[in-house]
């Protein structure tokens, strides 16, 4: 199985040392019905963020049933003690038939995933373009108005501000990544090469897009309300500039 992610910058030993637990523990307790453990998200990526340290973990199991969750159970408590764990639990019939209305999330799965037990279930996934697009221009619609709705709630407060800013910007990242797939270019895992690259295929502003990255970076520091405020605003607004251009998409075909 892959180790290189036990080195990534900035990953805690803890966090290895309980993913590694776990992974030992679950494969003990069930056996060949453990058809495979996946580590996804940020930590797939290469990536590890101190402000939003969220593991995720995929385990498909064979058969999914009350018993083998009740096996697991305590093994899975325990590791959330330790580690901000999350977990997917989905059987192989699972993976196979919901790739049509969870294009992003599927994608985003078979591009980037590290086996830690079994078999690669992922990487043989077919992803149809057009129903990546389409759940891509949702998502951006949703973040957007999202967006907008929160703007009147938190824009006299800097740190809620942020706080909703940089939460919004993380599942944007990830569905950049699909509306890149979308029209057939893999998606860079570094999220600066991302930004650039969807800045260059959209014509949007990628200056805005980094700037949201650097501010996510460091959210803990002291940025001006009125500072937080434009560049919340930016973000608004070339988020809607790239929703007419993935939606003119669908069009064209």
């Amino acid at each position: 199985m892959e180790q290189k992610w036990k080195t990534i910058p900035g990953l805690p030993a803890e966090v290895v040392e309980a993913v590694t637990a776990l992974v030992d523990e679950l494969t003990s307790l069930l056996g060949e019905a453990l058809r495979s453990v996946v580590l996804y998200g940020d930590l797939a990526r290469g990536e590890f963020h101190p402000v939003s340290p969220g593991i995720d973990v995929l385990l498909v199991i064979e058969p999914l049933s009350r018993e083998q969750l009740e096996a697991i159970a305590r093994p899975l408590r325990r590791a959330r003690w330790v580690v901000d764990l999350g977990f997917l639990l989905l059987s192989p019939a699972d993976l196979t038939r919901s790739t049509d209305v969870f294009p992003i999330k599927f994608a985003d799965l078979r591009e980037h995933h590290i086996l830690l037990h079994g078999e690669d279930l992922l990487s043989p996934l077919t992803i149809g373009r057009e129903h990546l697009r389409l759940r891509c221009e949702q998502e951006l619609r949703t973040i957007l108005w999202r967006l907008r709705r929160q703007y009147m709630f938190v824009c006299d407060y800097g740190d809620r501000l942020q706080a909703t800013l940089c939460e919004a910007f993380s599942t944007f990242l990830v569905t950049i990544s699909g509306s890149l797939r979308a029209r057939g270019i893999e998606a860079p895992r570094d999220s600066r090469a991302r930004i650039d690259l969807v800045g260059a295929q959209y014509q949007v502003d990628a200056a805005v897009f980094h700037e949201v990255l650097a501010l996510r970076d460091r959210i803990d520091a002291e940025i001006p309300l009125d500072d937080v405020r434009r560049l919340y605003w930016q973000l608004v607004e070339q988020l809607a500039a790239l929703v007419i251009q993935v939606d003119r998409e669908g069009y064209a075909e």
